[in-house]
């Protein structure tokens, strides 16, 4: 919910939207594209789905918005935006925002929570993934000073709304809990150990 001038703004964020029975990965969270079609016709019905621009101008030049305003919002520049949201958005005329992540698209390189969905859509066991997360801790913690792992997994293996205490331990210990040339290490070399395929073509799925 955002608010500006006295009006209220609902933004709905979007992250994975594709067909999950034929995805390589349907481990991954995401939003299959029969839900999203239901959500975009209800949204059309109780709602009036506004532009990027539209907010601004109300922003700045404190233009009157629609009642029930809802700006819609995709993350990170999905092939599966391009496929499958793009396309309904614009039989319907309909207005949304996609924020592209440049060093996947230019770069070629994949974002670090995009590889941990990786790792952890091929590794069935999730423990296997904790073991190794505490042998590589073990291997820098001589020259780095990192808190033993008892200690890290007593404080962050904690089950999640969707997630079990494992799944929230890797989540967390490599999205923030670490420092960030500690945790792109770890990332990297969990990444090459349970991902076989070339990470310039998973940029390009």
């Amino acid at each position: 919910m955002f608010k500006s001038n006295n009006q209220t703004v609902t933004i709905v964020t979007y992250h994975y939207v594709r067909n999950l029975q034929h995805s390589r990965f349907p481990q991954i969270k995401g939003l299959d594209i029969s839900d999203f079609k239901n959500q975009l016709a209800y949204l059309e019905s109780n709602y009036t789905i506004i532009s990027m621009e539209q907010l601004i101008e109300a922003i700045e030049q404190k233009e009157k918005l629609p009642e029930n305003s809802v700006l819609l919002t995709f993350d990170d520049g999905y092939l599966d935006h391009f496929q499958y949201v793009f396309p309904l958005l614009h039989a319907k005329k309909l207005s949304g925002t996609f924020f592209i992540s440049t060093s996947t698209t230019r770069d070629r390189k994949m974002l670090d929570v995009n590889k941990i969905h990786v790792i952890l859509a091929t590794v069935d066991n999730k423990k296997t993934i904790v073991e190794k997360i505490f042998r590589e801790l073990n291997k820098i913690r001589k020259d780095f000073p990192v808190k033993s792992n008892e200690y890290y997994y007593n404080k962050l293996a904690t089950p999640g709304r969707f997630d079990t205490k494992d799944v929230m331990f890797i989540k967390r210990i490599l999205q923030k809990e670490l420092r960030d040339d500690l945790r792109k290490r770890i990332i990297n070399i969990l990444f090459t150990t349970y991902n076989d395929t070339d990470e310039t073509a998973l940029c390009d799925e």
